[in-house]
C-alpha cells in the first residue's frame, strides 16, 4: 500500500458517513468502492451507481466476490438507532462483522478500519479515553461493543491489521437525520432543552471523521483503537445558540427537567412498541439521557499516534453546516 493508493471499499456506502467517506475519497483520487445492500437507496450519492456494488452482507460468497481486489475496508455499516428488536442489532451489528472478516481473509483485505461509537465506553462528567469501558445500557452501545471484541479477536486470529474508530456524535454536511432536523426546527420552531441545556458533550465535525479515517487508512500504527472528537468540550444550549446565531434568528427553548422527561419518554416507549413496534418512536430514553448528561470523551490518543489535527472551532464547523441547510433550502 506503500507504493501506489490502496483500494478502498465502504460498507454502507449509502448511510451518512458512508456516502461522505465516499465522495471525500474519491475527490482525493483515491480508488474507492462504495458497497450496499441491494435495496439501498443512492439518494446521499446524488443517485449514482457509479463504482457501487450491491450485496447481501449476509452471503458471505457475494461478500468475497465483491472484496477480491481491495485492500482496505471502511466498514461503516451498521444499525445506529436508539429503537428496535435486539435480534435486529445482533444481526447487522455482530453477525455481519464475523462475515467482513471473514470474507476479507478469504479476499485477501489487508486491513479493516471499523466505525464503532464512543457510547462504548459509556458516559460521565470527566473525559473518557478509550481504556475505559462501561457500556451504555442500550442496544445498539451494547452491540457495537460486542461487535468490537469480536472484530478484534477475529483480525487478531487471522493476522489482519485492523484500527477501530470510536466518533462521539457526528454532525455535518450530508446528514439529514440529526442534523438537518436541528437546524430546521430552531429555524422554524423550538428546541427543547433538558436541565437548561447545561448538558456538555464533545462533537465530532464530519469532515474531522473523513480526515480521521483517511489517516487510518494509511497509517502504520494498527490494532488500535481511537476515540474521535472535535477537540472541544460545548453545552447542548451553546450549540444551539450558535446555530441560530448562524440562521440570524433568536431562538425558542422549551425546557422541560430531567425527571419529567425521563417518565415520559419511558412511558411513550413502553407504548409504541405495544402499538408500533416497527415505527420510530417519537421519543426514547437515550435522547433524554444523551441531552441531559455529560458525554465527554478525549481524542488525545488520535492525535498523538495517529496524526489526527480536527478542527476544533466548533463555530466553524456548524456555520458550515448551516450554510449546507441554507444551500438545500435554496434549491427546494
Amino acid at each position: 500500500m506503500r507504493d501506489r493508493k490502496p483500494v478502498i471499499g465502504i460498507t454502507g456506502a449509502n448511510g451518512f458517513v458512508g456516502s461522505s467517506l465516499f465522495k471525500y475519497l474519491k475527490k482525493r483520487n483515491y480508488p474507492v468502492l462504495g458497497i450496499v445492500r441491494h435495496n439501498s437507496l443512492l439518494k446521499l450519492l446524488d443517485n449514482d451507481s457509479n463504482n457501487i456494488s450491491r450485496v447481501d452482507y449476509h452471503n458471505l460468497n457475494e461478500l468475497i466476490n465483491i472484496f477480491s481486489g481491495l485492500d482496505v475496508i471502511v466498514h461503516c455499516a451498521a444499525r445506529s438507532m436508539d429503537w428496535g428488536k435486539w435480534s435486529d442489532f445482533y444481526s447487522t451489528n455482530i453477525q455481519i462483522v464475523k462475515n467482513i472478516v471473514n470474507a476479507s481473509v478469504r479476499a485477501g483485505v489487508k486491513r479493516i478500519i471499523h466505525i464503532s461509537t464512543a457510547n462504548v465506553e459509556g458516559n460521565g462528567n470527566r473525559i473518557l479515553d478509550e481504556s475505559f469501558n462501561n457500556v451504555l445500557p442500550f442496544k445498539y452501545s451494547k452491540s457495537k461493543w460486542k461487535g468490537e471484541n469480536l472484530l478484534k479477536a477475529l483480525c487478531e486470529m487471522h493476522e489482519i491489521e485492523y484500527i477501530i474508530l470510536r466518533p462521539s456524535a457526528i454532525y455535518g454536511m450530508g446528514d439529514f437525520k440529526w442534523s438537518y432536523e436541528m437546524i430546521d426546527r430552531i429555524k422554524k420552531s423550538w428546541w427543547p432543552l433538558i436541565g437548561k441545556g447545561k448538558a456538555r458533550f464533545t462533537p465530532l465535525f464530519i469532515e474531522n471523521l473523513l480526515k480521521a479515517i483517511e489517516l487510518a487508512i494509511n497509517t502504520k500504527r494498527v490494532n488500535l483503537i481511537y476515540n474521535l472528537t472535535d477537540n472541544s468540550i460545548i453545552t447542548w444550549k451553546d450549540f444551539a445558540d450558535t446555530i441560530a446565531s448562524y440562521l440570524n434568528i433568536d431562538p425558542k427553548y422549551k425546557n422541560f427537567p430531567f425527571l419529567l422527561a425521563i417518565t415520559i419518554s419511558i412511558f411513550a416507549k413502553t407504548i409504541h412498541d405495544i402499538i408500533f413496534p416497527t415505527k420510530e418512536p417519537f421519543l426514547t430514553p437515550y435522547r433524554i439521557i444523551r441531552s441531559s448528561k455529560d458525554f465527554l470523551y478525549s481524542c488525545n490518543k488520535a492525535i498523538e499516534k495517529l496524526g489526527y489535527q480536527p478542527e476544533s472551532d466548533i463555530t466553524i464547523n456548524i456555520r458550515k453546516t448551516v450554510e449546507w441547510y441554507n444551500n438545500l433550502l435554496e434549491k427546494n
